[in-house]
């Protein structure tokens, strides 16, 4: 399970062929990442067994992506409650040699955003201050970069940050690294495994 992910969402809640050379392999890649990813509707079961309900859209065209993380309050993500929104560049590094077919992929922000969808939850995060603002308004994104959703919580990426990642295509498929094996917030702590409970398909 992708961590940071599951933490987005708790936060809010409780608140090929042949041989190539390793620039050949790179540009493969980068041609195989364009377009659009989507996972299933995905089940996070916390320890006092409720239920939280997500999806991941990913699109990467040229150099530039956008995740949407998108919290749902059923199991058919049907209606949303709220969405982050992370943009910015990104680059395909070397292959990801402990991992057949993997790629090192490097992140920068250039924005990192969050919107509600309900009521409920624009006016919980004006009387909490979410994110250091009191004026939410429904379906509108502000910026949350290098911000905390409260105080006892860990600041989100600062624009002009990187995420260390390597992701892996197979098919249609797309999986990214899991976080359990490391954060992304430096070069060593690039994560060592794919999430295999994350999976988006190519639309």
């Amino acid at each position: 399970m992708n961590v940071k992910i599951a933490c987005l969402v708790l936060t809010l809640d409780l608140l090929a062929c042949g041989k190539k050379s390793s620039d050949d392999s790179a540009s493969s890649a980068t041609t195989a990442l364009e377009g659009v990813w989507k996972t299933s509707c995905i089940t996070i079961t916390y320890q006092d067994d409720t239920k939280s309900y997500y999806q991941v859209v990913v699109t990467y065209s040229g150099n530039t992506f956008k995740k949407d993380v998108v919290s749902y309050g059923s199991d058919n993500c049907s209606i949303s409650r709220y969405s982050y929104t992370y943009k910015g560049t990104f680059t395909i590094g070397e292959q990801y040699n402990p991992i057949s077919g993997a790629y090192k992929l490097d992140n920068k922000y250039s924005s990192i955003s969050l919107r509600y969808s309900q009521a409920e939850y624009v006016e919980n995060a004006n009387e909490k201050a979410i994110y250091e603002y009191t004026d939410w308004v429904i379906n509108t994104d502000k910026e949350i970069a290098g911000k905390k959703a409260s105080s006892s919580d860990t600041a989100e990426p600062s624009i002009g940050d990187f995420d260390y990642d390597i992701f892996k295509i197979d098919g249609k498929t797309l999986k990214l690294g899991d976080s359990d094996t490391g954060d992304g917030t430096s070069l060593d702590k690039r994560p060592t495994a794919l999430d295999e409970s994350i999976v988006a398909t190519k639309q």
